[in-house]
């Protein structure tokens, strides 16, 4: 066995791999997921109970958890291939095997790596759980064959195989394996050697084999094996004898169930089921359709434990229960469950081994999950990541260039981490050197397809005559160094030539005919692949030299099955990346003897000290060469976006992206809001790339601590060996992901070993159920154990709950996700709640058009909602006590019903910069005499049934106001137009502090989601906490108002994110700038329609 070794590894440490980085905080292991989606889904499949899925595009790996339509384990690997992966015969344990020699066997329920097994001298072919899933079997390049034993991990048997295996199949006890090898056959007559793909069956005790050819898969319930030859056929494994055949045409289709109880052959004309555990034709059925014949029948899948057999034609999908009477193949089954929107039907279909379970993989790389017998919940799995077919960096301008889809090339400045320009609109050639730089850094070539070239100035992104550079730009060969020229001859070969002259200085020797070449910016180095043959004149691959044009000196680097897709030079030309396709990427450096293996990437650029690869479709690593160590993964997100993710768990990516992510603990979905405000740090993201901006890296750092103090977090919580209580719903895996009832009983158990327990609360769509201040607990005990009832609203409900210490740290939410649709179709009842205020107490700030605004407001608002519910309140009427008492009528809805709060008129700043709206007799001077305080205002719709809660505040200063920036109000004063602009607000301030363009209060609303805690309800405020909301004579209404009017006119449906955008851009636009509406608070959870 010396030539075999094993080390056989058990970790019990969470695993960590590309786009799932651990983070342990408090002792528990909690794991980023980046959820990368794939764009052309492969191959998906269900685990045995169906709640896990596993699909795979190149090398993205994926583990879906299908109830909450998430991504629960990445396991993508940086720079590995990837053999296989597969689930155990119970679901919850997956193999994995890339190229690194190693396999790894994990544990689902909680990510846990259980068992890792690295080999030495042999390279992994291939894979697989016995049936009964007690051992595995894994093949070697060095032909042999291992069985392990699954729960102790230690090898049972070690056989040799004559031929190098390629894929290994076990029945389910591991006494047969199937093994498929390639084997060379010459032709007697001729002399010719082909190649072709052999199957044998092998006995594991004697070592006995025979030929197999058209293998389906092994049959448990008969300890046999299905093939397809002439006909199907079952097989005793042992012997080999006959057992059933069943007669199928060439063109037919088939399907075997998920147990290997039935199989089912078709054509265009009839349908088979065959039991084959008893051996007998089950049934037969005729193909008949209303549309006429079928071109071409496909069968997928049993379903629906064996009852249903799922097929296609065409672009037709059925279910067909072949087990009810005289049913009939006849064209759509009332399901039509496996149709997309678009009329798609899937290119793959997966059934989960209990059959209850079924996958459909589109084109438009989406997944559908369904379960029986509810099939009008599909479970939509979809990514969002663009592809990224290359990358350069550009040394002179300090920018990363990404192509993508082969179509568009985007400038990335990775000083401020941003994108600075695309050029799109232009179909990109495949080829390594289609897409580089000009030798001066000054300009970007592009080979377009079709014979066409383009050249773009890389400081801006414009287009430029191609005639107006030099040569250099349209081949890569164009100079050497030292006034050399490096020229290419079709019949003496390669030279250096005087670049003023052309005579000749130097051949090159070559060594045979030259298939590509590289040279390097600086014209010193060049790389030749010439080609290789064997000793009868046949391909053998490529040669790789590495010329040096200074001192003439050849050096041998490699030799490889194919072409090289590029090479890439470092700054001083002493470090040199060779991308090939069979060896992966090799970094050669000067004085090195052999070259560094960094995995399997299929771009890279050199960027100072530091390397970028491009790992599969849209990732892209940073190492760090010195060290041969990880620096940042960028990740292409959705839009003009990376998500940059340093190895300790920092990230930095746009305020639109963040909601994609989250984070698992223990194969749990956890909340991501509550770690964003620990590890979402673009200063920290800055300051490990290098960037020299010192200015822009501490406004970050402020921003960031502004945010933390905005919502009293201290950072000591994040201490290291800070433990954060436990807590999580008891049963949750019981609960069914579509609800029948309305109201839904569930328990929460919480512990904390060493801070007693003093708050609780419960969200349901982002909604507190016990207010935005939660229930306070007793502050005496360490467990915490209730039973609530929790009424669903209509369709998805994320219900979350959490409970706080005395400490004030705060249990993680870890999101329970359940569907319910009521049978009626009722919506609920709306309920406007209008406040304007045109005269005051104090005439001097009388205004025009408040009343106005909400009186046109409720009438066409009626138009969307006849049966509204209203109350207003006007001029005299609007005073603090009355505002308040509206709360007893909200306290009547229910979760059903939507509430519309708008509220016009002046909005004030005290001295102290507390926000008050006004009232009738409110003392402008001193707002806090009989204003009504914004907290006030808000806590209208907090602990309140209803989850739909929508207010407009048409009023100055209605944004939130940082009170370091009070300096700002009064400037902006001097800009009102003087002819019927009038500004909405008073501000009485003595603050006379003034900051830069962009304060750390403003940076804070761009970089971060969560800035405030709320109480559920999206507030859209009409101007920003430093500006004045402004009032137009010839639109007769406040300019939000109006805008909120032109909205109920232009759409006929809008959503309450949709709205807050067409809010923001007609305002902005209106006022030229001087008024932009602001969020004071929002729910992305429930993005429910307005009208």
């Amino acid at each position: 066995m010396r030539h075999l070794l094993f080390y056989p590894l058990v970790r019990w440490t969470s695993v960590l791999i590309c786009f799932l980085f651990a983070v342990h905080t408090s002792g528990q292991a909690l794991q980023l997921v980046v959820p990368m989606g794939h764009h052309r889904f492969s191959n998906p499949r269900l685990n045995g109970p169906g709640d896990l899925l596993l699909s795979q595009e190149n090398q993205v790996l994926l583990v879906w958890d299908v109830k909450y339509r998430r991504v629960l384990y990445n396991l993508t690997e940086s720079g590995r291939k990837l053999i296989t992966a597969e689930f155990s015969p119970g679901g919850y344990e997956l193999l994995v095997v890339t190229d690194d020699s190693a396999a790894r066997l994990i544990d689902l329920r909680t990510g846990a790596l259980r068992h890792r097994i690295r080999f030495r001298n042999t390279k992994l072919a291939d894979a697989a759980f016995s049936g009964d899933g007690n051992r595995i079997i894994t093949a070697h390049d060095d032909s042999s064959i291992v069985s392990w034993d699954a729960a102790r991990m230690v090898v049972t048997s070690v056989r040799k195989w004559d031929g190098i295996p390629l894929s290994i199949a076990s029945n389910a006890s591991g006494d047969y394996l199937l093994i498929a090898h390639d084997s060379t056959v010459v032709d007697g007559a001729s002399g010719d050697v082909t190649r072709t793909r052999v199957h044998r069956l092998l006995h594991v005790a004697t070592g006995k084999k025979r030929p197999l050819n058209g293998f389906v898969a092994f049959v448990p319930a008969r300890n046999a094996l299905l093939r397809m030859a002439s006909a199907a056929r079952l097989e005793d494994v042992a012997t080999g004898r006959l057992l059933l055949s069943m007669p199928h045409s060439f063109s037919g289709a088939w399907c075997l169930s998920p147990d290997g109880r039935y199989f089912a052959t078709g054509d265009n004309f009839d349908i088979h089921v065959w039991n084959l555990q008893q051996g007998k034709l089950e049934k037969k059925l005729p193909v008949r359709i209303s549309s006429g014949v079928i071109t071409e029948l496909k069968m997928h899948a049993f379903a629906d434990s064996n009852r249903r057999i799922i097929a296609s034609y065409d672009r037709e999908v059925q279910v067909l229960d072949w087990k009810g009477r005289g049913t009939e193949f006849t064209g759509w089954d009332s399901l039509r469950m496996l149709m997309d929107p678009q009329a798609r039907i899937p290119d793959d279909i997966s059934v989960s081994r209990n059959g209850k379970a079924i996958a459909g993989s589109y084109s438009d790389g989406r997944i559908r999950v369904y379960h029986f017998p509810d099939l009008h919940f599909p479970a939509v799995l979809e990514g969002h990541s663009p592809i990224v077919n290359g990358i350069r960096y550009n040394k002179r301008y300090g920018r990363l260039f990404s192509m993508h889809n082969y179509k568009d090339v985007k400038c990335w400045n990775l000083q401020r981490m941003r994108l600075d320009y695309t050029i799109t609109d232009t179909t990109f050639c495949a080829a390594a050197n289609a897409f580089r730089f000009c030798r001066s850094g000054e300009n970007l070539f592009v080979d377009v397809c079709e014979g066409f070239e383009g050249i773009f100035d890389v400081a801006t992104g414009k287009p430029l005559n191609i005639d107006s550079v030099g040569e250099d730009c349209r081949s890569p060969l164009a100079s050497a160094a030292n006034k050399t020229r490096l020229q290419k001859g079709y019949v003496q070969g390669w030279s250096i030539v005087d670049a003023d002259t052309d005579s000749l200085l130097r051949m090159i020797d070559s060594s045979g005919y030259v298939k590509q070449a590289f040279l390097s910016p600086g014209g010193t180095k060049l790389v030749l692949t010439t080609n290789l043959v064997d000793a009868v004149g046949l391909d053998k691959g490529i040669n790789v030299q590495l010329i040096d044009l200074i001192k003439g000196d050849t050096l041998q680097l490699l030799q490889s099955a194919a072409e090289l897709e590029d090479v890439q030079f470092g700054d001083r030309e002493d470090q040199m990346v060779v991308l090939t396709k069979d060896r992966g990427v090799l970094l050669f450096e000067q004085g090195a003897n052999v070259p560094y293996y960094l995995g399997e990437y299929r771009s890279a650029a050199f960027v100072g000290d530091s390397l970028l690869a491009l790992a599969d479709l849209s990732e892209i690593v940073l190492y760090q060469l010195k060290h041969h160590r990880l620096q940042a993964h960028l990740i292409a997100l959705q839009g003009d976006d990376f998500l940059v993710l340093l190895p300790d768990g920092y990230y930095s990516a746009h305020l639109q992206n963040l909601g994609k992510l989250h984070y698992t603990r223990n194969g749990k979905i956890v909340s991501f809001e509550q770690l964003d405000l620990r590890y979402n740090r673009p200063d920290k993201v800055l300051t490990a790339f290098g960037s020299k901006d010192t200015v822009l890296v501490a406004a970050y750092r402020n921003a960031y601590l502004k945010r933390l103090q905005r919502l009293g977090i201290d950072t000591a919580s994040f201490a290291e060996g800070s433990a954060v209580p436990n807590g999580d719903f008891v049963g949750r895996e019981q609960l069914a992901a579509q609800q029948r009832g309305r109201k839904l009983t569930i328990r929460y158990r919480a512990t904390d070993s060493l801070s007693a327990l003093e708050g609780f609360n419960v969200w349901v769509n982002e909604v507190p159920l016990f207010g935005s201040r939660g229930m306070r607990l007793d502050g005496q005990r360490a467990l915490f154990d209730t039973t609530m009832q929790i009424v669903l609203s209509r369709g998805e409900n994320r219900i979350e709950a959490s409970v706080r210490n005395r400490a004030g740290l705060e249990s993680y939410r870890m999101p329970l996700f359940v569907s319910y649709l009521p049978p009626d179709s009722v919506g609920g009842k709306t309920h406007f709640i209008g406040i304007g205020a045109n005269r005051f107490a104090d005439s001097t700030y009388n205004l025009s058009w408040s009343v106005k605004d909400i009186r046109d407001l409720c009438g066409k608002l009626r138009e969307k909602y006849p049966a509204m519910l209203v109350d207003t309140l006007f001029d005299e009427q609007v005073t603090r006590e009355n505002i308040l008492a509206l709360k007893k009528k909200l306290l009547l809805l229910d979760e059903e019903d939507r509430v519309i709060v708008s509220y016009s008129g002046h909005g004030v700043l005290s001295s102290k910069l507390d926000y008050y709206l006004s009232t009738w007799n409110i003392g402008f001077q001193n707002p806090a005499n009989n204003g009504l305080p914004y907290d006030e205002f808000e806590a209208l719709l907090d602990s309140i049934r209803p989850r739909r809660k929508l207010v407009l505040i048409d009023a100055c200063h209605s944004g939130e106001v940082d009170k370091e920036e009070v300096a700002k109000i009064e400037a902006g004063r001097s800009q009102f137009d003087s002819t019927g602009v009038r500004p909405r607000g008073i501000a009485v301030t003595k603050s006379k502090q003034r900051l830069g363009m962009r304060s750390a209060f403003e940076l804070m609303q761009e970089l971060f989601t969560q800035v405030s805690r709320g109480t559920g309800t999206t507030i859209i405020a009409a101007a920003g906490g430093t500006q004045f909301a402004f009032e137009r004579g010839d639109f007769a209404n406040g300019v939000f108002t109006y805008s909120f009017l032109n909205a109920l006119q232009r759409f006929r449906h809008i959503s309450v994110i949709e709205l807050s955008g067409w809010l923001s851009a007609q305002v902005e636009q209106l006022t030229g700038g001087l008024q932009r509406p602001a969020s004071r608070g929002s729910n992305n959870q429930t993005n429910w329609m307005v009208w």
